[in-house]
């Protein structure tokens, strides 16, 4: 490696830099990170390492207190010193490190050099500390490999940031990627999947501070009680913009249970996105469509609801439909359909696919801080914008771009029909007979 590489290492705090105090405590010490970082330096002057800077914050964090104020800040750090640094480092605690680097992962918009964050489960200052080979590890590697997107270097592994996620805390090896096989692994040498990286940005690099970070996370197992998310859903959007139910198994809720239907009804009335993530096999997204026209509704007769896996063989991305009177074109009045084979689907929630509970958190608040409606937020959470979630990679595609474009162009002209119809026309377009048979099943993507 060319010594002219130049990396910037930004140390926010974490266990790495710690040292006990008087009375054993681990405490965060101003200072000595940085100091061992450049003895480290110096070690391996011979070996091929970059020239290294090291942006020590003020106030030394734990993970714990790492949140959206601190992403930001880091985030904008990062672009500040863009153009001067080939690469960048974060040191920062392991417990919310996965969530920072998925919420990086969407913040840094057009990222077009490598960024990795790191820690370690001991401190630097213990003889058995993991410290050393993952500051040498993510150095050597932050200028060296054209990965254009947020990682995580821990033990001997480089893994996607925003499929990450800390699954064990008593072992080197804290970090895993569920669905996805790591990027890059470290043996007798480096080996690197190029297959599995992303594609260079086209554009400049954009920070997107506005992450809106009212999003609630409930665990859902056997012995939950409905009655917790109704409440929740009843509130509506002022006081949480999406619930994320992470279940415990998959199986766990009854998706054609009148009752779990009628809150996600309310969810959705009330301006809430719900998204549903388990272990794999993921929970298909769930539609509603109208009836065919002619045909008698009891209005008091129970939802009947149906899930279905996208882009599976043999079934047909449109069967499947729970019967929930006029939505779509028959409530404008178009008795064709558009043209496409009768009304529009409206989702009742999103599959979180093969994304985890980290990555959905973190690509809602991105997707509400657009400004975008939970109708089209419903959407995008189903399109692989930063390789969170298997599929074809589209980034900001056409459709996306047009969704944005959209939303802003209707709330600056303040013509909400106009808009609503042109949201009906991307949501067709995106959900689409092609569009959906195009989507694989994220347990086959997996690749592991």
């Amino acid at each position: 490696m060319d010594k002219a590489n130049r990396l910037l290492v930004i140390y926010t705090g974490g266990t790495m830099g710690m040292k006990p105090d008087a009375h054993g405590a681990l405490r965060p010490v101003p200072g000595f990170l940085s100091e061992q970082i450049q003895l480290l330096l110096k070690q391996h002057q011979d070996d091929p390492l970059p020239s290294v800077a090291v942006k020590e914050y003020e106030e030394l964090l734990d993970s714990c207190d790492m949140g959206p104020a601190q992403w930001r800040r880091v985030a904008l750090d990062i672009h500040d010193a863009y153009g001067d640094f080939d690469g960048f480092v974060v040191i920062m605690g392991t417990d919310t490190m996965a969530y920072t680097a998925s919420a990086l992962a969407f913040m840094l918009e057009n990222l077009g050099k490598t960024v990795i964050i790191t820690g370690s489960q001991v401190p630097f200052g213990r003889i058995h500390s993991d410290a050393r080979r993952n500051l040498l590890f993510s150095f050597s590697l932050a200028c060296t490999l054209d990965i254009p997107e947020v990682c995580i270097v821990f033990d001997q592994v480089l893994l996607r940031g925003v499929r990450s996620r800390k699954d064990d805390s008593s072992s080197f090896g804290a970090f895993s990627s569920p669905f996805f096989p790591p990027l890059a692994s470290l043996g007798l040498s480096v080996q690197v999947d190029t297959s599995l990286l992303l594609p260079q940005p086209r554009g400049p690099l954009r920070v997107h501070e506005n992450m809106r970070t009212k999003v609630v996370v409930m665990k859902m197992v056997p012995s939950s009680d409905l009655a917790a998310l109704a409440r929740l859903a009843h509130l509506g959007a002022p006081e949480a913009k999406a619930v994320v139910l992470e279940l415990a198994v998959p199986g766990v809720l009854r998706l054609n249970d009148p009752h779990l239907t009628m809150t996600l009804r309310k969810a959705k009335q009330h301006g809430m996105v719900v998204v549903l993530t388990a272990p794999p096999p993921p929970p298909p997204p769930l539609t509603i469509v109208a009836k065919a026209r002619g045909r008698d509704r009891d209005p008091g007769r129970p939802v009947e609801a149906c899930a279905r896996v996208p882009g599976r063989e043999g079934v047909d991305p449109t069967a499947h439909r729970e019967q929930d009177g006029v939505a779509g074109d028959e409530a404008s009045g178009d008795e064709s359909g558009g043209g496409r084979g009768g009304a529009r689907p409206s989702l009742l929630y999103a599959s979180a696919m093969d994304m985890t509970t980290e990555a959905c958190c973190a690509k809602l608040a991105y997707l509400f801080g657009k400004g975008l409606s939970p109708a089209q937020v419903t959407l995008l959470m189903t399109r692989n914008m930063r390789g969170e979630i298997s599929g074809p990679f589209v980034g900001e595609s056409r459709a996306i771009a047009r969704i944005l474009s959209v939303s802003t162009a209707d709330k600056a002209a303040g013509t909400e029909e106009k808009g609503q119809e042109s949201q009906n026309d991307v949501c067709s377009h995106i959900y689409s007979r092609d569009a959906l048979s195009g989507l694989p099943r994220a347990h086959q993507q997996s690749r592991l």
